[in-house]
């Protein structure tokens, strides 16, 4: 699945989040105010960061990426399950 930037107009939070192309976010997950993200024009995530918002810490940043890869793989994991069981 492929990974979307996305920032929030409340909190001004950027995020990544992993879903299908045809999935659209609205609801920010950082602040949980709803229709306030916009999606980013699609570069590197850390390139978005640092033009986006304050210099965070990169044990921040670090840990951010590596939950989002954790959810990622527990979605292939459960894809894979499935399909394994519907076979």
């Amino acid at each position: 699945m492929p990974r979307y930037s996305y920032r929030c107009n409340s909190c001004l939070k950027d995020f990544m989040v992993i879903h299908s192309f045809k999935e659209k976010l609205k609801d920010c997950p950082k602040c949980n105010k709803k229709g306030t993200v916009s999606k980013l024009v699609s570069t590197s995530f850390s390139t978005n960061i640092n033009k986006h918002i304050a210099p965070r810490e990169v044990g921040k940043i670090t840990e951010e990426f590596i939950d989002a890869s954790r959810q990622e793989l527990l979605q292939q994991r459960e894809e894979t399950i499935k399909r394994d069981d519907d076979s």
